[in-house]
């Protein structure tokens, strides 16, 4: 039989109460003290390993007042020192004389300033003059007038043919030489060959660094000497250069083995200087030029011009140099000293961060750069800083 359905409500529906479960909310502040506490033990277990941020060091830098060679090349090291991150402080020009400028370097005013090698190596010996080179060349022998160099050349060492006699009687015998020449160049040209010691004497930059750092206090160091020398040179012009240019013509050798072709204008008191003038150079080099002029320094650009000479002897800074295009012949066996623009520094500075920046310089700047940037400041009037940032941020 079918049975009815019961009415709503005529019997009672059970429900299951589940229990609330917890919150972040519920946890309160101790839940949340108890996350800082695991956080901080888990920081403990691992050290915080990042580098610290080291600061570089800072170099305070000066340069003596009028002076535009000392300004120029200490706005050239400030630049490269903070194109390398160094931190510079510029201090303005002093006007101070070199036994000034050297006692405030050693009493701290500052940490750097421009100088020249051999000028620097005179003031610490306090008895060499300026104008005059720390030895003579009485003890440099003389050399012949050389063969001229072509360009391109090789270097070779020919085999010499010795003729001997048999003294038994069985007749003359023919034999190969080997010729052996320590520390010496030899060089090449067609069938004469030319044979020079290198120079060892006190003229050369080397010996004056040496001697400059030696003499020294241990609180100063002269560094990055240049290829930019302040002294008296010979400059050929580009059509002298031109008419030799199957030989090279790069030094005082080579120009003494072309001086046959070449007229040299000279100034009156570099004809009778016999440290630094034509004497040493006919002493030491042998030129036996075509001519040689006395010319005023005012009157050899029109020389030059008009063709009357083929090479001059200059201040190494004239602006005759970069207007007239003039290449300056290397004094390769140093008739004259040496007198490189150089640094003179406080120890204190003498880091690695540092002296990286100031080699970037020391083979970067030339005498014949130098001079034209010189002439860049004097004859049109730009800026020093100018200057200077436009070579240093070339390097």
């Amino acid at each position: 039989m079918h049975r009815p359905a019961a009415p709503l409500g005529s019997h009672d529906v059970k429900r299951t109460i589940y229990p609330a479960r917890p919150t972040l909310r519920a946890m309160g502040a101790f839940g949340l003290a108890a996350l800082a506490v695991v956080a901080v033990a888990c920081n403990k277990a691992k050290p915080d390993t990042s580098p610290v941020p080291q600061l570089m060091p800072r170099v305070s830098i000066t340069s003596v007042k009028g002076d535009v060679e000392s300004q120029l090349m200490a706005a050239i090291y400030a630049r490269v020192m903070e194109n390398a991150g160094v931190r510079v402080t510029r201090i303005d020009p002093v006007s101070m004389d070199r036994a000034a400028y050297y006692k405030a370097l050693q009493d701290g005013q500052f940490q750097m300033i421009p100088e020249f090698s051999h000028d620097l190596l005179s003031f610490l010996l306090d008895g060499t003059p300026t104008d005059s080179t720390p030895i003579t060349i009485d003890s440099l022998a003389p050399v012949t007038t050389q063969a001229p160099v072509l360009t391109p050349t090789t270097t070779t060492t020919p085999a010499t043919t010795v003729p001997t006699t048999d003294t038994s009687g069985a007749g003359s015998t023919t034999t190969q030489a080997t010729t052996t020449t320590t520390a010496a160049t030899t060089t090449t040209a067609g069938s004469t060959t030319t044979t020079t010691t290198p120079p060892t004497n006190a003229n050369s930059l080397t010996a004056q660094i040496v001697a400059i750092n030696s003499t020294l206090p241990n609180t100063l160091i002269s560094y990055a000497a240049t290829l930019a020398d302040h002294r008296p040179e010979i400059a050929c012009s580009p059509a002298a250069i031109k008419a030799v240019a199957r030989y090279q013509l790069y030094t005082l050798s080579n120009l003494a083995s072309l001086a046959p072709q070449m007229r040299l204008g000279v100034t009156a008191a570099y004809k009778t200087n016999k440290n630094a003038g034509l004497p040493a150079l006919l002493r030491l080099y042998a030129p036996e030029f075509k001519s040689v002029d006395t010319i005023e320094t005012a009157a050899m650009g029109a020389a030059i011009d008009a063709g009357t000479v083929d090479c001059v002897a200059v201040d190494s800074f004239d602006p005759l140099i970069a207007t007239k295009n003039l290449r300056i012949i290397l004094d390769d066996k140093y008739m004259d000293a040496a007198n490189a623009a150089i640094v003179l520094m406080a120890s204190t500075v003498n880091l690695p961060e540092v002296t990286a920046a100031l080699d970037k310089v020391t083979t970067a700047l030339s005498t014949e750069k130098l001079a034209r940037m010189l002439n860049e400041i004097n004859a049109n009037g730009t800026n020093i800083a100018v200057v200077a940032n436009a070579f240093a941020d070339n390097l």
